[in-house]
């Protein structure tokens, strides 16, 4: 192992010593700069359209802002979106488009329109029969990773939380790739 080891210290010695070259001073080295990112991300959820068809996470006894909407029966529906609205409270937020949750009784589709100069880098959807998703304890959560289409829906109502992650754009280049979740 010793006689190993020193043989590979030895090799790097000569790699390091192949690989150094003179440079002249008519060589030219160019550097790239790059621009840090000028996208802006925030935590954006949907709301519902009337004081009754919709509940902040707060007052659920969360400690994270957002809704839940319903409960929905078969049906299209269209919510604003709002990014940043700290404490549910779209005063702090920024509008930033809507979402149309068109829901037939089994199958949910969900599709974002958003404003120019937003896109979304991430979402998540929930919809099923309780106002919340339920980690595997039993127990509701409002964290949009354990966000999930419920699969037995039979046309009973259901409640939906639409979170993303929308980012302000320098440019609106029209880039719809992430305005829809699909069919669930």
């Amino acid at each position: 192992m010793k006689n190993t080891i020193g043989l590979m210290l030895g090799l790097c010695f000569i790699c390091f010593a192949c690989q150094t070259e003179q440079l002249e001073m008519s060589d030219k080295i160019l550097l790239e700069k790059k621009e840090p990112p000028t996208d802006f991300c925030e935590t954006s959820f949907a709301i519902g359209n009337s004081e009754d068809d919709h509940i902040c996470f707060s007052e659920a006894g969360f400690n994270r802002w957002g809704w839940t909407i319903g409960p929905l029966t078969p049906g299209k529906y269209t919510y604003d979106i709002y990014a940043g609205a700290g404490q549910c409270d779209i005063l702090r937020g920024q509008f930033t488009g809507t979402i149309t949750i068109s829901y037939d009784g089994k199958n949910i589709t969900a599709v974002y329109d958003l404003t120019s100069g937003y896109s979304n880098s991430e979402t998540h959807l929930y919809a099923g029969t309780a106002p919340f998703p339920t980690k595997r304890n039993g127990r509701y959560t409002v964290a949009p990773g354990q966000y999930s289409v419920q699969d037995d829906l039979n046309g009973e109502a259901i409640y939906i939380i639409a979170h993303a992650v929308t980012c302000e754009k320098d440019d609106d280049d029209d880039d719809d790739e992430n305005d829809s979740f699909g069919s669930y």
